[in-house]
């Protein structure tokens, strides 16, 4: 059978380049035959290499008016060539919704998405775009075989019956849990307004008033358009907050903290939770749309916070540092995440899925 994945890029140190890497090197040593296609070139180092039987293709769109209509084109080209029985969508822009539109009905499409459907209509103001745009996605998601999301919420997102769902799984094996003792918190992500940093920042600032001793680590790209850097500085809180490049084994990271730290705004799933709650570190996060509330359960196995409540998340984190006893709990109960999301459970609903839409 044959699997081709589009998407933006595969460079970088994103969850949906992990994962989607991951996948297609699992897929093709099962024996499908797989391939990926870029659509937005990245000139961000590759984190994670694709195995060699894996085809990598890379389109590039004009730019401007025809960027569709060049979009198009290329897509189908490429398509035509590979034949795939099966395409997969991961790219969660806009253009990703048309596919459907001019995609010969020959191939199965299946939509999986990593991303809260709500992050579009939070840049659209007026309330009938806004509806105008909601319809619209919902009717292009249904022109799909099948549309895949990761977790419980986002199923709620979407009006279509084609919906399944499949989380990413935890993609490490255990290799170690933290001690809880160092006093350092941990936040993992892209530089990007979606993230948080700006609200996680002003959080820090507060907790660093009454303890100085602790530091932040953030692992990311640093992004010259939104200025972590800058904003610590303005905050005055530079030294509190260390700044490190991604990192490939970031499990070994996340074992020298004792709080991870996530403010977003948006989730697809939230792979940061899965992967620091796999290593026993205990998370604070803001029950943002979608995924924290699917994989957190407030004060069993971390500390979820109504979404925007700045000073309730100030006060989960200090319970958290002021707290030794319901630190070790809450890191002991998330530790056992890893058993709700293993690798073979998630490649075996894959499986399942291809199978049934290749009819075999």
């Amino acid at each position: 059978m044959k699997l081709l994945y589009i998407t933006t890029t595969i460079n970088g140190a994103g969850g949906l380049q992990r994962v989607l890497v991951d996948k297609a090197n699992t897929f093709a040593s099962m024996g499908y035959e797989v391939a990926v296609l870029c659509t937005n070139p990245s000139s961000e180092p590759s984190l994670y290499p694709l195995l060699p039987q894996v085809g990598l293709a890379i389109i590039r769109p004009k730019k401007g008016l025809n960027y569709f209509f060049s979009y198009k084109k290329l897509l189908l080209k490429h398509i035509k060539a590979f034949r795939p029985d099966i395409l997969i969508m991961c790219d969660n822009g806009i253009k990703s919704f048309l596919l459907p539109y001019f995609t010969p009905r020959r191939y199965k499409l299946v939509y999986e998405m990593h991303g809260s459907k709500n992050i579009w209509l939070a840049f659209i103001r007026p309330y009938f775009l806004r509806a105008m745009l909601y319809r619209f996605m919902d009717v292009s998601v249904s022109r799909y075989d099948r549309l895949v999301v990761l977790s419980p919420s986002a199923r709620k997102e979407w009006n279509c019956s084609n919906a399944d769902i499949i989380p990413n799984y935890l993609w490490f094996n255990e290799t170690g849990k933290s001690s809880l003792m160092a006093k350092k918190a941990i936040a993992v992500g892209r530089h990007v307004p979606e993230k948080g940093y700006d609200r996680l920042l002003l959080a820090w600032k507060s907790v660093t008033e009454k303890y100085p001793e602790w530091v932040l680590e953030i692992y990311g790209e640093e992004n010259p358009d939104y200025d972590l850097r800058e904003m610590a500085n303005r905050l005055g809180i530079s030294n509190h907050v260390v700044f490190h490049e991604p990192r490939p084994d970031i499990h070994k990271a996340y074992i020298t903290a004792s709080v991870c730290l996530v403010a977003s705004y948006s989730e697809g799933f939230g792979m940061v939770l899965l992967e620091a709650m796999a290593c026993g570190v205990p998370c604070v996060a803001f029950d943002c749309p979608v995924g924290p509330a699917d994989i957190i359960v407030d004060r069993q196995n971390g500390l979820l916070v109504p979404e925007g409540n700045l000073e309730l998340y100030i006060k989960a984190v200090l319970e958290i540092i002021e707290n030794e006893n319901l630190r070790h709990y809450l890191g002991s109960k998330a530790s056992e995440i890893k058993d709700r999301y293993s690798k073979a459970a998630s490649v075996a609903r894959w499986n399942k899925l291809f199978t049934s839409l290749a009819g075999r």
